[in-house]
């Protein structure tokens, strides 16, 4: 994956995640999450920060990777490109791929995926 063009991978990777998180049992769990108030527990916030650390690691490998290569900026740590590529994408999740989503709302969260993606691209393309 680190030889790969970085726009490619990762709009692939941006796809790949609206689909799962697009299935019915995907955004149920969507709305179950934003429901139950998982954030709102010690354990809950706890085990969201260690999957987000994990992300930043795992991921952040093959950002360091890039960099190195020249074929992404190193104005900020591989872990904080991370933060800003899937943030808003989490919140993409949780506003418009719910189980109540209507279908004009799930394109609408298709869409911004999309355009947040593109603009990350321009964000991190070397100079």
């Amino acid at each position: 994956m680190g030889e790969a063009d970085p726009a490619v991978i990762l709009r692939q990777f941006t796809q790949h995640l609206l689909i799962v998180w697009d299935e019915p049992r995907a955004r149920r769990f969507a709305s179950f999450f934003m429901r139950e108030g998982v954030l709102a527990t010690e354990s809950g916030r706890g085990s969201v920060q260690a999957a987000i650390r994990q992300a930043q690691q795992e991921f952040g490998q093959i950002f360091r990777h890039w960099m190195e290569q020249g074929r992404i900026q190193e104005q900020v740590s591989p872990e904080h490109l991370v933060w800003e590529l899937l943030a808003p994408l989490v919140t993409i999740r949780f506003l418009y791929l719910h189980a109540d989503a209507t279908e004009a709302q799930r394109h609408e969260g298709h869409r911004l995926a999309e355009q947040h993606i593109d603009y990350f691209l321009l964000s991190v393309r070397p100079t």
